[in-house]
């Protein structure tokens, strides 16, 4: 696998860096209000265990950013690697204040496109509550299609490479 070492991508808009371990205060400034939490599990770890977790983590397992905007940070997308699949798992977090701006999917669009050419992977999926419109919207918007759904009430979106791939070479 390429580039096992932390990359930074940049956006027209964002700038996706690794995480440092600075970055707990201002992840806290959001990941405590119950709009930001409503989807996620109750025992998601709070911004100091989010921060520590991914600070210094394995790139060819795991691909975890922060999303500034501005040099402001205002979320997070991840890349769980499964190299035996080919494929990755993406979620993309953002500040409640920034929802409806384009930030998710201009974030998750980036990571897609690491996965997809820098780490030439077969297929990225996603999963969320099927309540999320929000995440689901994220998802179609990206091009994943609906692939099922789990016994944990999930649902499973997933995007493959040609796919991918076909749709940007119909956008252009």
């Amino acid at each position: 696998m390429s580039g096992s070492e932390p990359t930074r991508l940049q956006t027209e808009r964002l700038v996706l860096r690794p995480f440092r371990p600075d970055d707990g205060e201002a992840i806290a400034s959001y990941a405590a209000d119950d709009d930001y939490r409503r989807y996620l599990s109750p025992h998601k770890p709070d911004a100091e265990e989010v921060v520590a977790r991914n600070v210094g983590v394995d790139w060819s397992v795991q691909r975890s950013w922060v999303i500034t905007l501005d040099d402001e940070l205002v979320g997070s997308t991840f890349l769980g690697i499964n190299s035996e699949d080919d494929a990755a798992e993406l979620s993309c977090l953002v500040s409640p204040r920034c929802w409806r701006k384009g930030i998710g999917t201009e974030a998750a669009a980036a990571a897609l496109e690491h996965a997809f050419v820098e780490l030439a992977l077969a297929k990225v999926v996603g999963r969320t509550d099927p309540r999320n419109e929000a995440a689901l919207s994220l998802m179609k918007k990206l091009g994943m299609q609906a692939h099922g759904s789990t016994h944990t009430d999930e649902v499973i979106y997933e995007l493959t490479r040609d796919d991918w791939s076909r749709a940007r070479s119909g956008a252009r």
